[in-house]
């Protein structure tokens, strides 16, 4: 697996652990009791959170890729062969493969400065289907995934998706709106991840106490 999923996987999953610790304490302090710290639930996210990174994070590049942050300048063709050309006719010339990589991705780089600001309909497009397709998939996903890793059989999962969808689909359009407005505009692409997994404590707390329930 590649290792930014690997660490991007292993970010969410003290992020999601500690979320769920959290809900344990304030559903402990709305009850007037102490915290059992039921070791249940918090693997039950932890497993979750495995599964549920690597295709988030694949549909985050996926995004990037089809609809890049930056708009190219118009030069920024001709910046990035001429550097390219370089590096070719380097591979010829004894440089070991390493060094010829490491020419291409600082060749790369420059054609990334070379740029006119944010590209507006990219990030209004990542906006619209992170927001349609992700959020819809997300919920459902975390619906049954949960209810999966507690046992429940088909019928049960159905149901819960029935009775949990809106509630939490209407929750999440308090939150992750700005959250995504931000991401695509302000985060840089490689940080995205970790700052959804960061703002994700919050929700994870919803989302444990409404498992919970």
């Amino acid at each position: 697996m590649d290792s930014a999923i690997v660490k991007a996987t292993l970010q969410a999953v003290v992020l999601s652990a500690t979320s769920n610790i959290l809900a344990q304490v304030i559903s402990a302090y709305r009850t007037n009791t102490t915290p059992q710290f039921d070791l249940k639930p918090i693997l039950q996210f932890v497993v979750y959170t495995i599964l549920n990174t690597p295709p988030n994070f694949l549909w985050q590049q996926w995004l990037e890729e089809a609809y890049p942050s930056s708009k190219p300048s118009p030069d920024a063709h001709s910046q990035s062969s001429a550097p390219q050309t370089a590096v070719e006719k380097d591979s010829g010339q004894g440089l070991t493969t390493e060094d010829v990589k490491i020419k291409a991705m600082q060749a790369k780089e420059k054609a990334k400065e070379k740029s006119q600001g944010i590209n507006w309909h990219s990030a209004a497009m990542k906006f619209m289907l992170d927001q349609t397709v992700g959020a819809l998939a997300n919920t459902v996903m975390f619906i049954a995934g949960i209810g999966m890793l507690k046992g429940h059989n088909g019928s049960q999962i159905f149901g819960a998706i029935q009775n949990d969808f809106v509630p939490i689909w209407l929750a999440g359009c308090k939150l992750w709106p700005a959250v995504s407005v931000l991401s695509f505009t302000v985060i840089p692409a490689d940080q995205r991840i970790l700052f959804g997994n960061i703002v994700g404590v919050a929700w994870g707390i919803y989302l444990s106490l409404m498992a919970a329930g």
